[in-house]
């Protein structure tokens, strides 16, 4: 009985040690797309936590964990923490995105604004047919306006 023992246990222990070193070591639950200037990678989602690195607008991320509101990914050059999933755009919209882009491109802008986020970014000028808004301060049009704009939403 002792002399089972003996060998099983090892022989058990040599099993386990050989599934933990063959374990899958990187999850992965897709990829996403920064959609802000800025995003800060931190250590942690804890309160106390150190910023890693800044993430620039259009950078390729894999998500490797969500918890609640954060989200934890792997940059190009490796480096693992978390971002806030607002930051983040699905790989499908920045595809969508980024056809659009190449479509506004050659267009010629129909009104010019100072803001450089495309959320508050307005045009004031009346359009006829689909446009694009480029801004002062940048070097790609924010939006494209994708249809006429009624009178009544002139201000």
């Amino acid at each position: 009985m002792k002399r089972k023992l003996l060998i099983a246990v090892p022989l058990l222990l040599l099993i386990v040690l050989v599934a933990w070193f063959l374990r899958p070591k990187h999850e992965f639950l897709g990829e996403a797309y920064v959609g802000e200037r800025t995003a800060t990678l931190w250590s942690s989602v804890a309160q106390v936590r150190e910023p890693l690195d800044t993430l620039h607008y259009g950078d390729r991320v894999d998500v490797v964990a969500r918890r609640n509101d954060s989200i934890k990914v792997r940059t190009a050059a490796g480096e693992l923490g978390w971002v806030e999933g607002r930051y983040l755009i699905e790989p499908a919209l920045w595809q969508r995105s980024a056809k659009l882009l190449k479509q506004v491109l050659p267009m010629p802008a129909q009104a010019r604004t100072t803001e450089v986020s495309p959320k508050r970014a307005t045009s004031r000028s009346p359009r006829k047919r689909p446009a694009a808004i480029v801004s002062e301060n940048a070097a790609k049009p924010l939006a494209a306006v994708a249809g006429v704009v009624p009178r009544e939403c002139w201000r």
